[in-house]
């Protein structure tokens, strides 16, 4: 079946927002990774809710006959260590100077950069405990997405039977999870799952869950 109705609500919100790279102001941060979804697509959802220009790097994969493969563009830099700040893997977050030319830090773990943005950019909520209970639905969101990349290297008869009732049981626990931050009427008014009147990292994270799997389905 499909996910509840607070869980559709905040995917309904977002789908039709793409992360793009905005040509200016000059940019705030440099994301780098591969030409697809993986591990920034979460990042670039952050980047462009935030309404930030970035410049959003992105190595081409190269097609082979077990798959991709990383491309020479990306084995020459890695192999010159531009990417140290990740133990040389992808993704990375340059901060960058006012003028957008300059990295003045460096960023890996791509966990470690969506909670970086999200504390900056004033998705993390108001106070420690709403900090904490944001974090606990990512982190709840973090497990869903590691059974769904699982299940993608099953047969298809499998990834199918996932899709329509594994994942849907994962957001009705999740939706049944949620903290009740403020009155009833105001939380049917709200698109968010805490009910505020903007999104949080939460929000974040799990419209870009139900993006990705959608895309597979």
């Amino acid at each position: 079946g499909p996910p509840p109705a607070k869980v559709r609500s905040v995917f309904s919100t977002f789908s039709k927002r793409k992360a793009t790279t905005m040509a200016s102001p000059p940019p705030v941060y440099r994301l780098v990774y591969f030409n697809t979804r993986g591990a920034a697509e979460l990042t670039r959802y952050l980047l462009h809710i935030a309404s930030v220009p970035y410049d959003d790097i992105r190595y081409p994969m190269e097609a082979r006959s077990a798959g991709f493969g990383v491309s020479s563009e990306f084995l020459r830099d890695q192999s010159a260590g531009a990417f140290a700040a990740n133990r040389n893997q992808l993704p990375i977050l340059q901060i960058l100077t006012p003028e957008g030319r300059q990295a003045v830090a460096t960023l890996g773990q791509s966990h470690a950069i969506n909670r970086f943005l999200a504390e900056r950019h004033g998705m993390m909520g108001e106070n420690p405990i709403e900090r904490a209970q944001i974090d606990a639905i990512y982190e709840a969101v973090r497990d869903t997405k590691s059974a769904f990349l699982r299940v993608k290297r099953e047969a298809p008869a499998d990834r199918a039977e996932w899709m329509q009732n594994t994942l849907p049981s994962h957001c009705e626990t999740l939706e049944s999870s949620l903290p009740r931050l403020v009155a009833k009427d105001d939380a049917a008014a709200s698109p968010f799952l805490l009910a505020g009147a903007t999104p949080s990292l939460a929000d974040v994270a799990v419209a870009s869950l139900l993006g990705t799997a959608q895309s597979t389905m």
